[in-house]
């Protein structure tokens, strides 16, 4: 090709030399029209190749005889054809097969990892990640703490006669209707004994006036002495009355006490868990 652009170089510069304007293009490659019939004289006339170029092979082929190749003409196919197909198919199922062979374990790692294990099927320590047991510890006492307060119970321990301490448990809800009661049992002696109060004194109204002037002083001490023993029986029975109920107050007060401090208890103990 070098030698062929020498050549050519050499004759336009001689053309111009010799004073020529007009040059010829058919002139300038008649070396390759030359060389193109020569080697059409030299190839025989049955000679063809055996491999035919893609443009010659796909020309007049439709989509089907392209795309879809049947059993025949993959026969027909050329070896080399056929062989770089087959090796072709052969390396792609391989690399195929290398990749989900490396690629599936991974996965299967990645997926072991967010589950919190590892390869071999022990978990994996994550602090400050909760487990599955922790959450579900959570959730149970969270359901605990969300029962209504009636429903709990409590356990108090409570001193025998003998001095032995047992330990008792009650239900909050019945605690507090006990003491529901027993302020309205109270409370009706406490009125019934102020209604007493006021009858006496009414009594005692109703004497006076009914003592005669000249018995005026022996009725007015005996009304006197009267009153006094009623003021005392009174003083007496309203005195214990209050004392059994300052009593009852003080140990449902204490019960009470009792229950706000396990509750308290429980609620840190979730918190303190919980945190």
């Amino acid at each position: 090709m070098a030698k062929f652009a020498q050549n050519t170089t050499l004759k336009h510069q001689q053309l111009l030399q010799s004073g020529k304007r007009k040059v010829s293009c058919a002139g300038l490659f008649s070396d390759i029209t030359k060389r193109q019939k020569r080697h059409a004289d030299e190839t025989p006339a049955n000679s063809y190749s055996a491999v035919k170029p893609v443009e010659e092979r796909a020309r007049g082929m439709s989509v089907e005889e392209e795309f879809v190749s049947s059993p025949a003409a993959e026969e027909a196919r050329h070896a080399i054809y056929a062989g770089l197909d087959n090796t072709v198919e052969k390396y792609t199922q391989g690399v195929q097969s290398s990749i989900e062979g490396l690629i599936e374990p991974v996965y299967e790692e990645l997926d072991a990892r967010a589950k919190g294990f590892d390869t071999y099927g022990h978990r994996i320590p994550r602090p400050g990640v909760p487990t599955p047991a922790d959450i579900e510890a959570l959730v149970e006492q969270d359901r605990a703490l969300s029962r209504p307060l009636a429903e709990d119970e409590l356990e108090v321990e409570a001193t025998r006669s003998n001095g032995t301490k047992v330990l008792q448990r009650y239900n909050i809800k019945r605690v507090i209707t006990a003491y529901k009661d027993l302020y309205a049992r109270k409370r009706a002696e406490i009125e019934s004994l102020e209604l007493e109060i006021i009858v006496l004194d009414s009594e005692l109204e109703q004497a006076y006036k009914e003592v005669s002037e000249e018995d005026a002083s022996l009725g007015i001490q005996r009304a006197q002495q009267q009153w006094e023993r009623d003021q005392e029986r009174f003083g007496e029975a309203s005195k214990a009355a209050k004392e059994e109920l300052t009593r009852e107050f003080e140990v449902a007060r204490a019960e009470e006490k009792k229950a706000s401090a396990e509750v308290n208890r429980k609620v840190e103990a979730f918190m303190r868990d919980f945190l």
